[in-house]
């Protein structure tokens, strides 16, 4: 797999580095730029955003429409955009979905789930975790 372009978008600067370390050293992969809020990346990182590959984004931040952020995002080349999550209900995977989002990880599962998110979407297709498939073939048989 060639080497991938990140922005990792976080409020946590313990979470932000210890990603970065694992993203560029055990994965081999790049990260290019970071965003703490919604400002920041709109008006300061908007450059970055032609450059990336792949955006990170928790999707929880306090000052972030998130869902409405990632069409502005997807409005840049070929980006393609994995949601970080905390929450387990298959509610939000749809709304994340209908959003634009090519994949969500589960926060306490990002280093154990990313590198097959990575491989997916990378490949134009959809990640989610196993939690989900769960949920659909018990709510759907």
């Amino acid at each position: 797999m060639k080497k991938v372009k990140f922005i990792l978008i976080d409020d946590n600067i313990i979470f932000l580095k210890g990603i970065t370390i694992y993203l560029e050293d055990i994965l081999h992969h790049k990260v290019i730029g970071y965003a703490f809020n919604r400002n920041e990346l709109v008006e300061q990182k908007v450059n970055l955003l032609y450059k990336a590959d792949i955006v990170l984004m928790d999707i929880q931040m306090s000052d972030f429409n998130d869902y409405k952020t990632v069409e502005c995002i997807l409005g840049f080349n070929k980006i393609k955009v994995i949601a970080v999550i905390t929450f387990q209900e298959l509610f939000f995977l749809k709304k994340i979905i209908r959003s634009g989002f090519m994949g969500c990880i589960l926060k306490n599962k990002v280093y154990e789930d990313l590198p097959a998110a990575i491989e997916c979407v990378s490949r134009n297709k959809f990640y989610y975790p196993d939690i989900f498939r769960i949920q659909r073939n018990k709510n759907y048989g």
